[in-house]
């Protein structure tokens, strides 16, 4: 449709009788009358209607029809202009006051594909209606309720426990056990439930908070479940009591590793066990005069064992041993201290990465250091590509550190 057609009636006859490609420009248009939107909304083509669908201009009652259209495309289209990517929060919460009949649709909607677009496009989102992000994570197709059980702000603890509560697949105790900050509450349902894989899964969520009856009861079953010694050994925080039943039943190297966790007396959580080759770990030196090695000390003499390995960094991470843990990276890297530190402290996701690319640490802890270290905030933090590798060229991250480091 040519630029020049302005008029009403001249708009109205394309409307009417226009060839497809001049009613899809029409109905992509700013500053078509909404009248007309609403006319095109019932247009014979769906490439029509999709137009319409995604036109921001389109009047809400014809929302509502195309909410009900005979085609998925349309709903889709439709399910990701009501949620408002793109907006600001006022603008947002005004589009689903306005629009909430529409949501309430396509929360409903027959098609899976529909609901799916609708659950990922809310899924990180903190202002949307209660309802809609509750009766989602509800659905019972996995696709639809996983992101908003994984992601969604806006559930609450009591959403959550009731889903556990209530008869819930295991896929659905799984996301939940792996969302950001899952409370106590949260975890003592999840143990309850007592699935195996859902368990691992939270043991694995260093952000999870786990009281001690919840974890009396995972370490009575876990001499039979071999998948949760790893991260009982790693999680942040483990009473001592509890510490020393674990190291009754987990192997030698897992033992190791729970004999360098602090207790709250600053003594070892265990009896140490001879340091194990397989994770390398070394207690601090004493260099006479009762002084022993600093964090910088230590992670230097590691380095030049060749035992500055990935699960020493790692043990050091879940010990909260900042200062080890950028110096164990700097000598990696090869790069100055300071410059591991201005790159932790911008929380730059980007930069963490590359940072670990350059210090040969592996993408998937990469990740953990991305969280946990800098602090990235969930949202931001750059995943492996396929699972295992990292994202980008090696020529995008050099780039970027010697962006940040010049």
């Amino acid at each position: 449709m040519s630029e020049s057609v302005n008029s009403f009636d001249e708009m109205t006859a394309i409307a009417r009788d226009g060839a497809v490609p001049d009613r899809v420009a029409l109905a992509r248009r700013s500053d078509t009358p909404p009248e007309l939107l609403y006319f095109l909304s019932e247009d014979s083509e769906k490439a029509v209607r999709r137009a319409v669908a995604e036109n921001p201009h389109t009047p809400r009652q014809a929302d509502v029809v195309l909410g009900r259209d005979p085609d998925p495309g349309v709903r889709c289209l439709l399910a990701r202009k009501i949620v408002g990517t793109g907006l600001g929060d006022d603008e947002r919460s005004q589009l689903w006051r306005m629009g909430f009949t529409v949501l309430e649709t396509l929360m409903r909607d027959s098609s899976v594909r529909v609901r799916r677009s609708l659950a990922e496009a809310i899924g990180h989102m903190f202002h949307v209606p209660h309802d809609i992000a509750a009766g989602l994570a509800r659905d019972p197709e996995r696709r639809v309720a996983a992101p908003v059980l994984r992601h969604s702000p806006v559930l609450t603890d009591d959403d959550l426990v009731d889903i556990v509560q209530h008869g819930a697949a295991d896929w659905a105790h799984q996301a939940i056990a792996a969302r950001d900050n899952v409370s106590e509450r949260v975890s003592t349902a999840l143990v309850n439930a007592g699935a195996d894989a859902t368990v691992t899964r939270l043991l694995r969520n260093q952000s999870a908070e786990i009281d001690e009856p919840a974890l009396e009861k995972i370490v009575a079953r876990a001499p039979g479940v071999e998948a949760w010694h790893e991260p009982l050994v790693k999680r942040p925080r483990l009473p001592l009591g509890i510490a020393r039943k674990i190291a009754g039943f987990v192997k030698a190297p897992l033992r190791a590793a729970l004999a360098t966790r602090k207790n709250g007396s600053g003594g070892t959580a265990v009896k140490p066990a001879a340091p194990s080759s397989e994770v390398g770990w070394s207690p601090p030196e004493d260099r006479g005069n009762g002084r022993f090695e600093t964090p910088k000390e230590r992670a230097l003499r590691l380095h030049g064992e060749k035992k500055l390995n990935d699960a020493v960094i790692e043990m050091a991470l879940n010990a909260n041993e900042r200062e080890f843990v950028m110096a164990s990276i700097a000598l990696r890297a090869g790069i100055p201290l300071w410059g591991v530190e201005r790159i932790v402290d911008g929380q730059s996701a980007k930069g963490v990465t590359a940072l670990c690319w350059k210090a040969g640490i592996k993408m998937r802890f990469a990740i953990e250091l991305q969280r946990r270290l800098a602090r990235v905030a969930p949202a931001s933090v750059i995943h492996a590509r396929d699972g295992i590798d990292y994202p980008f060229s090696e020529e995008d991250m050099q780039g970027r550190l010697d962006l940040l480091l010049a």
